[in-house]
This record gives structure tokens, C-alpha cells and sequence, in this order.
């Protein structure tokens, strides 16, 4: 799934929640205190909507209770990966007596 789809999800599921409870995207709007134009960007899954304004919504409906875990280390499996692979130590080396640590291209240092 691409970041369009996903957005475009979580719009639906605000459009579902919406109906569900019988409300009004201008009783929505105001109660996240946003205006009615970024709630329907929103619902139709504008992904230039910021993240403030999609947490808003979701706090309006009491769904927020999981935005904490959106960039979580806990769930963050390549970084948890990465760290119980074997230390890389960067090699050192002199340059008129002063012991320099050498500086690899970003590839070599596993960043990409």
C-alpha cells in the first residue's frame, strides 16, 4: 500500500466514523477547530493536509490514543535490526600525529 492509499484510508475511515455517529462535517470541523474545507481535504484523503489537523479529528472522535505509536522505536523493526547487528567501529588513522577518525561515504556507514 502507498502513502496515497493509506491516507485516502484513514479519510474513509474518518467519513465511516463520521456517519456512524450521525455528525456533521461542520460540528467535525468545529470541534477539532478546524475549518470545514481542511476536514473535507481530510475525509477525501489530501495527503498536503498536515498531521496536526488529522490528530485533531481523531481526538474529536477519541481515536488519538495510538498517534504516539506512529513513529515508535518499539515497532521500529530495520532500527532494532540494525542495532543487534555486530558494532561497526570506524578505522582511525594519523594525519601529522593526530589520530583522525576516518569519515566513510554514507553507503559504507549502512545509511541510505
Amino acid at each position: 500500500m502507498n502513502e496515497s492509499n493509506e491516507i485516502t484510508t484513514i479519510g474513509q475511515n474518518l467519513v465511516q466514523a463520521r456517519k456512524a455517529r450521525a455528525w456533521s462535517q461542520k460540528y467535525v470541523a468545529n470541534s477539532a477547530h478546524i475549518s470545514l474545507i481542511t476536514l473535507r481535504r481530510i475525509e477525501s484523503g489530501n495527503p498536503t493536509v498536515s498531521i496536526g489537523a488529522y490528530a485533531a479529528v481523531l481526538r474529536t472522535f477519541g481515536m488519538h490514543s495510538d498517534l504516539s505509536n506512529l513513529a515508535s522505536p518499539l515497532i521500529d523493526v530495520e532500527a532494532r535490526i540494525i542495532q543487534a547487528g555486530p558494532k561497526y567501529k570506524k578505522p582511525k588513522y594519523k594525519v601529522r600525529g593526530i589520530t583522525v577518525a576516518k569519515t566513510l561515504p554514507r553507503a559504507e556507514q549502512g545509511e541510505m
